[in-house]
């Protein structure tokens, strides 16, 4: 009954493969597929496999995302009475992934606790349903979503979200030891060694300065796209958390990263010129700033809320720059993201899937 479905499949990944005119190859095979799965819904409206895979094909088709939902919708009201568990985890795994790629995070919320009742095996489905009840509540219990995303299954992601999850709950002996294992495996991950070396900072910056220095410099010297997953702001980061004021400074001007009216990313900058004794040419930066901030005060006149706040701003870096010349150590929170798996719809023709299960 399925080898039409696999048939159609494999016609798109053949074309995808072979094609090198991009995704306009492939709409016709896409479109085929559409009205084969259209025909098949119509005749059979509560056909599992033609609902899965036509939402997806709609996807594809670039449809509107109210298509691919309500599709979904129509078809859990008319069949949801005799649908199978397996069945209806099979459903809520793709509508949670769908609600995880257009950043509707309540849905995944909502889609991810159905799944999973309903006995879901998609581990991604966990790893979604953890990062999302972090993003809404730093203090909810989500480790649990990783440790059962690895017991279904084995990848970078999955693994490095767990010691993520472990980093962000504070053990950071565990979190350290996992992150070390997968570099065993991927030596140059860099939101590997940028996690690594976050750990070691958390366990002790002076038992660890060598090796965090020693992986900032290797994060700094790999090529980077131009949407890195660590850039030369995390980068800059580890630096100055390892007290290398001198590369802190080198990235932070190579990247041309404008400080002005911001007193966060101010301080370190303030701190890393006085550290190195730049008595002279801290004065001047600072003087910089301040004619720049009474530029931007002078230019708000008109606007009373917008000159409280440059008021403010300057205020608070007239504070920030104050605590250096204190020599009080700016606060610096890194920043440290879940690694993103990709794709991990059960049903997804352009990535060979099926109900959860690939086609060759």
């Amino acid at each position: 009954m399925k080898e039409e479905f696999i048939q159609h499949i494999r016609k798109i990944r053949e074309t995808i493969q072979t094609s090198k005119e991009g995704y306009n190859a492939c709409v016709s095979a896409f479109e085929s597929y559409r009205d084969f799965l259209e025909k098949r819904l119509a005749e059979n409206p509560s056909d599992v496999d033609a609902v899965c895979q036509l939402a997806t094909v709609y996807l594809e088709l670039r449809y509107d995302s109210e298509a691919y939902y309500d599709l979904y919708r129509q078809f859990l009201l008319a069949n949801e009475a005799t649908l199978t568990d397996e069945q209806k985890a099979r459903i809520y795994n793709n509508l949670t992934a769908l609600c995880d790629q257009d950043w509707l995070r309540t849905g995944v919320v909502k889609y991810a606790q159905l799944a999973i009742s309903c006995g879901s095996r998609n581990a991604c489905v966990y790893d979604a349903y953890g990062r999302v009840l972090w993003e809404n509540d730093p203090n909810a219990e989500h480790e649990w979503c990783f440790e059962r995303a690895n017991e279904l299954k084995q990848s970078l992601s999955l693994a490095f979200n767990l010691a993520v999850a472990r980093y962000r709950k504070g053990k950071l002996a565990e979190a350290n030891e996992r992150l070390t294992a997968l570099l065993r495996e991927y030596p140059d991950n860099d939101q590997v060694l940028y996690a690594k070396a976050l750990c070691l900072i958390g366990l002790s910056v002076d038992d660890h300065r060598a090796e965090i220095h020693s992986i900032a410099e290797k994060l700094d010297q790999m090529p980077k796209d131009e949407f890195p997953d660590i850039d030369e702001v995390d980068i800059a980061t580890l630096y100055f958390l390892c007290g290398q004021h001198g590369d802190y400074r080198r990235v932070v001007d190579r990247a041309e990263i404008r400080y002005a009216n911001d007193a966060y990313w101010l301080a370190p900058y303030f701190y890393s010129m006085k550290a190195r004794g730049e008595e002279e040419e801290l004065a001047s930066f600072y003087r910089a700033v301040m004619e720049e901030e009474d530029d931007e005060i002078a230019d708000s006149q008109d606007d009373p809320d917008e000159k409280d706040f440059r008021i403010a701003c300057k205020q608070s870096i007239v504070t920030a720059y104050e605590q250096v010349q204190e020599g009080i150590l700016p606060s610096i929170e890194p920043r440290l993201y879940y690694m993103w798996f990709g794709c991990y719809l059960d049903d997804c023709p352009r990535h060979g899937k099926l109900a959860g299960e690939s086609i060759e």
